[in-house]
């Protein structure tokens, strides 16, 4: 999975708190960020690459929150959309092997609200965890 974060003109108030955005329709509430006006370009702020798996990424405030395997564990991480430095990471378990021509790693996105984060592993374990710090709840 390689994760990236589009250096735009969205407003850092915005909250992505799961797949597919707050009305789970993929669409953004931002108006008006495409015009012929102010020639909007998309360039890539940092990317990171972490391992596999098909989480999606959740937003809290300026904190991206994902899910991905090493090929030996399944992890949560938190990274800092300015600058994509790791704030907390937490191993979740062993690695949810591919099958079906699919790859190893997770398969589902972390959903944020206002008071923490919470991700189910491909096992059927339930976390929750603080936004800022990644401690467990």
């Amino acid at each position: 999975m390689l994760f990236f974060i589009l250096n735009s003109v969205f407003s850092n108030s915005v909250t992505w708190p799961e797949f597919m955005g707050p009305k789970r329709n993929g669409l953004s509430s931002e108006i008006n960020i495409f015009n012929k006006k102010n020639n909007t370009v998309l360039q890539a702020k940092w990317v990171k690459a972490l391992g596999s798996g098909y989480s999606g990424i959740s937003f809290y405030g300026e904190i991206a929150i994902t899910m991905h395997s090493d090929h030996k564990f399944d992890y949560v991480k938190a990274l800092n959309t300015n600058i994509g430095e790791q704030i907390w990471q937490y191993q979740i378990g062993s690695t949810y092997k591919g099958h079906g021509n699919s790859q190893d790693g997770l398969l589902s996105t972390p959903i944020v609200d206002t008071k923490q984060v919470y991700c189910l592993s491909p096992f059927g374990v339930l976390f929750s965890f603080e936004h800022s710090t990644g401690q467990l709840k």
